[in-house]
């Protein structure tokens, strides 16, 4: 029996290539996302290599109203959910009040909510694993992107307590710290150490998924990076470019 996977988020450039080495390896899926026809090129791209079932579901994390509904046509298509995966964001380099507004709604509000109802439809089911693209950037707050990294650190906080609601009930609750990848919502920035690509990220995803850590850093010395960069002044810290 294949496994079954659901992908919020699907046509970014992380979760397309995420979802490519799981498609590989015979994995049916359920790609959730707002535009039609970047969801139906993913989608064609992934039945063109004809390893297991693809559907398609149309969802817009700025939505909240309509998550329930998502979760639920999901659940439908795949009958039981081996993993969820939340690999939606919003990220703005300047941002005015109105782009903070949606970084919080998207990246915090809007993925906690959907984890929550993820996490218990995985409960109900009593196994599974519940995997969100969280960011280094929540590990240490810069000047540069404190809006985007706080929004990100709120995330992992909420994660950390369904975490310890849901393990008794069977579910891995993952969350994923990339550092930054070449994608188009990191186009304007420069190249740093830090800077990867989507498939080694999908990799690292995928190697994350076989694990066993909670908390899983992409690539994984970042965590000894950061784990540095936590025991920093704050002061030398909000200098460093990065």
């Amino acid at each position: 029996m294949s496994k079954k996977a659901v992908i919020f988020g699907a046509t970014s450039l992380i979760a397309e290539h995420t979802a490519r080495l799981l498609a590989a390896e015979g994995w049916e899926l359920v790609l959730v996302g707002r535009n039609r026809q970047a969801l139906q090129a993913v989608a064609s791209n992934l039945r063109l290599m004809g390893c297991a079932p693809v559907h398609e579901l149309l969802g817009d994390a700025a939505d909240m109203s309509a998550l329930p509904q998502l979760v639920d046509s999901a659940h439908q298509l795949l009958g039981r959910f081996d993993l969820a995966l939340i690999a939606w964001g919003s990220f703005y380099p300047n941002p005015d009040a109105r782009q903070i507004q949606e970084m919080e709604r998207i990246n915090h509000t809007a993925a906690t909510a959907l984890a929550e109802l993820l996490g218990e439809a995985l409960a109900q089911q009593r196994g599974g694993t519940l995997a969100v693209l969280s960011s280094v950037a929540g590990d240490v707050l810069r000047p540069a992107n404190f809006f985007y990294g706080s929004t990100k650190a709120a995330l992992d906080a909420d994660l950390r307590k369904l975490r310890l609601k849901l393990a008794p009930r069977g579910v891995r609750v993952l969350t994923i710290k990339p550092g930054r990848v070449e994608t188009p919502m990191t186009a304007f920035a420069p190249r740093s150490f830090l800077t990867a690509t989507p498939a080694a990220t999908a990799a690292g995803i995928r190697r994350a998924l076989q694990g066993r850590r909670d908390v899983v850093y992409v690539p994984g010395w970042l965590r000894a990076a950061f784990f540095v960069l936590r025991l920093l002044p704050k002061w030398l810290v909000s200098r460093l470019r990065f």
